[in-house]
């Protein structure tokens, strides 16, 4: 439906519902009409009513009691004898509410007569609800229905400056549509406006409208095909992040497993290294350790025999002990030199090894013409320099 008629600054929007040969003694179904039909300066022979749609419907063809629109199936317009109208089912509405109706059974099938009145002008008259149902339908609103129904429309703009002008000029001075008065009062050739007819203006405006549109149509689909690349170009670098991610942790567990195995080797030559001069001490220990036992032996005999007086032992061990002395004595590095082996893990390479791991890998992008598979460029992030 079109916008309700204003006159403000903005431009009123109507429905011409009838271009068609109107006679000119031909009369419209109601004086009423006369307010919202106007008719341009066209031959009499052929004319155009211009009128506001909405408000032509909701003063002619709409129920004022339950403003639904009239038809002739349900809501049938029926005549009052005060000549307004409303459909069946409202005035049947308005009779069945009346607090006079009677409800004793002894009436219950027995036709009642009710004062009927009437919502707009309040006059009043006696109808059964037989004889509501018998009152003449309006012809006139069943021809408006028709009339609207079988006339061709079609939507105009008004000047909003002066009444009921329709906007069939454009001034590309001004870049606006205006009326027929507008040209002679604001919009003058002789001001240096360039008037033309408003059919004229839309065509030769609207093969240049139909190009840019098919322009823009052509963009909108090159954008959408970018925009689908750029999706597949963010799926692929997600997969590359993922198989990036993937060759990184596998190299460092590369890594790793040479870092354990020379860790494991390192411990082992520690042991081996350890446990020798370990096992050295422990066979020295043991060598001293029976030294002492026979020297301790010797001279507890060489003190008995003492003690007893016994010349000839004292004399023979005696012997057998000066033999003894001299055996090569035992040399215990620790003590004799004052030495003493040490160990210490020699990670001398440990600088220059972790500056390598820290600088280690690199990431490469390789950007690949999709026209030329010679013309790349290659960009490398996190180089190290060792």
């Amino acid at each position: 439906m079109a916008d309700s008629e204003v006159f403000d600054d903005r431009p009123t929007k109507v429905i011409s519902p009838i271009r068609r040969t109107i006679k000119a003694s031909e009369e419209g179904p109601s004086a009423h009409l006369a307010g919202f039909f106007s008719s341009p300066e066209t031959p009499s022979s052929k004319r155009s009513l211009i009128l506001d749609e909405d408000k032509f419907e909701e003063t002619f063809l709409k129920c004022s009691i339950c403003s639904s629109r009239y038809n002739v199936e349900e809501k049938i317009p029926k005549l009052l004898p005060c000549h307004h109208s409303f459909c069946l089912r409202c005035i049947l509405q308005v009779y069945r509410s009346d607090p006079g109706q009677r409800e004793d059974d002894c009436f219950k099938n027995l036709p009642t007569a009710l004062t009927i009145v009437c919502p707009t002008c309040r006059g009043n008259f006696l109808s059964t609800e037989e004889g509501l149902g018998q009152l003449p339908a309006d012809h006139r609103i069943v021809q408006l229905l028709d009339f609207v129904k079988n006339t061709n429309r079609y939507t105009i703009h008004l000047c909003s400056r002066h009444r009921l002008q329709p906007l069939n000029f454009f001034c590309e001075t001004c870049i606006l549509p205006v009326c027929h008065d507008c040209t002679l009062l604001d919009h003058k050739e002789a001001k240096g406006h360039v008037v033309v007819d408003l059919e004229l203006a839309l065509g030769r405006y609207a093969p240049v409208v139909d190009s840019a549109i098919i322009e823009m149509e052509n963009e909108t689909v090159a954008l959408q095909e970018k925009s689908l690349a750029i999706d597949r170009a963010i799926e692929e670098v997600d997969k590359s992040s993922d198989d990036l991610k993937s060759e990184i942790r596998e190299s460092f567990l590369r890594l790793r497993k040479i870092i354990d195995e020379r860790e494991e080797e390192l411990n082992e030559m520690a042991s081996r290294e350890t446990e020798s001069q370990k096992r050295e001490l422990v066979e020295k220990a043991e060598i001293i350790k029976e030294r002492k036992a026979e020297v301790e032996s010797k001279a507890a005999t060489l003190r008995e025999a003492r003690d007893e007086g016994k010349v000839e032992d004292m004399f023979r061990i005696h012997e057998n002990i000066r033999e003894y002395q001299h055996h090569p004595q035992i040399k215990v590095r620790e003590i004799d030199e004052g030495v003493r082996t040490t160990f210490f893990f020699n990670a001398s390479d440990e600088n220059i090894l972790s500056q390598r791991i820290n600088n280690f890998g690199n990431i490469v992008s390789h950007m690949e013409s999709a026209y030329s598979r010679f013309n790349s460029t290659s960009f490398r992030y996190g180089a190290g320099k060792y």
